[in-house]
């Protein structure tokens, strides 16, 4: 016997067919918002800084090819978590492209750095006079913070420092027989 095939009557809908296609696409809305929603944390998650900070340059003082200045920076720590016994070092640019950054300087030690503070370091800097006026076309100083891990380690973490004051002037050094 030939198997019947069910076909409705023309202009009747049939209510199963509806609940089924509403059902589907229901479903296929909430999984699209899911998956839009866990696209828009996944990069929120890793633009997630966990030190932000300004400085200010001051004290800038220009001798031959070198300038000195004295670099404050204030930093709030954003991690969730108190940092013990870290530190803030000043890298330069690399002479040659294969070179490494050179360490232009260090802060003081970050004995206790609490979750949600802010600190304010100070330290005088002698840097190339390259250098600096890198920093003033739109280059910001290149600052790390370094902190221990479970391992013994070291974690480096890059500081995005923002500049928060403007610009000071630069003085000449005067010696014993005039300016330099």
């Amino acid at each position: 016997m030939p198997m019947e095939v069910f076909r409705p009557k023309p202009g009747v809908r049939l209510r199963a067919n509806a609940r089924c296609s509403s059902f589907y696409r229901l479903a296929a809305l909430w999984l699209f918002v899911l998956g839009m929603s866990v696209l828009a944390i996944v990069p929120a998650q890793a633009q997630r800084r966990e030190l932000a900070a300004s400085y200010q340059i001051s004290k800038v003082v220009r001798t031959g090819g070198e300038v000195s200045f004295d670099l404050t920076l204030k930093v709030i720590n954003y991690s969730g978590q108190s940092l013990r016994n870290a530190g803030i070092v000043l890298y330069g640019k690399p002479v040659q492209p294969a070179e490494e950054n050179p360490v232009l300087g260090t802060f003081p030690l970050i004995k206790s750095f609490p979750s949600r503070a802010e600190i304010s370091l100070t330290q005088s800097f002698t840097v190339s006079a390259a250098e600096y006026a890198g920093w003033g076309h739109g280059n910001d100083p290149r600052l790390v913070f370094l902190k221990p891990d479970a391992q013994l380690g070291t974690l480096q973490e890059p500081i995005d420092a923002r500049r928060d004051f403007s610009p000071v002037t630069v003085t000449k050094a005067k010696t014993a027989g005039g300016v330099r």
